[in-house]
């Protein structure tokens, strides 16, 4: 009886000439779509391969839409469609690997558990963030602190000055003010435990 394989790997094919070309003019597909003046749908389905670009029912070769995006692109369509892209029936590809195969394919590596010295270090890690934090609070006041925070992602996600204003009902300069004058204020303190802070 055969083992069952570990992972199940999906390879999808792209049109890279159209994506490169639309890339290259720094638009998403849905700005490039908008600009060429067809849907995105019909875009990422060119783009996707889902989408053939020739035109069956009437004797035109291309579609109008295929000529259209590759005008806007400034070439022909022949140039995003070549012959071994219109021969793709099937875009994507779907293969079940075992183990060994997967090592193969990509950087594998295994992972150790932590010894129990790297779990006690981490641990007193965490605690003296925990202290330093604290310690952020109390020094800056919660408001500030919590800018701090926020910003260099101390114990939460690092937000950026304009996510910040946002949430606090403030102005991006009105934040950089903050965040400059309570750094100044960490680095001229006598507080051992904040300045480490500004090190990183």
């Amino acid at each position: 009886m055969s083992k069952d394989k570990e992972f199940r790997i999906e390879i999808k094919m792209r049109n890279n000439l159209l994506i490169r070309a639309r890339e290259r003019g720094g638009l998403s597909c849905a700005m490039a779509a908008d600009k060429i003046g067809v849907s995105y749908t019909l875009l990422n389905g060119y783009e996707s391969l889902r989408r053939s670009p020739l035109n069956a029912r009437s004797g035109a070769y291309w579609k109008s839409s295929a000529v259209k995006v590759a005008t806007y692109y400034g070439f022909l369509p022949d140039y995003f469609w070549p012959d071994m892209v219109l021969l793709v029936k099937t875009p994507s590809i779907v293969r079940e690997l075992n183990v060994d195969e997967a090592k193969r394919l990509t950087p594998y590596q295994h992972h150790a558990l932590p010894t129990p010295e790297e779990v006690v270090e981490k641990q007193e890690l965490h605690d003296a963030i925990g202290i330093v934090l604290e310690g952020l609070d109390t020094f800056l006041g919660l408001r500030n602190a919590s800018i701090i925070r926020k910003r260099y992602g101390l114990g939460c996600d690092k937000l950026t000055v304009f996510e910040i204003s946002k949430e606090f009902g403030l102005s991006k300069v009105r934040v950089r003010t903050i965040e400059t004058n309570a750094l100044l204020k960490i680095k001229r303190s006598k507080n051992k435990l904040l300045k480490p802070f500004l090190e990183n």
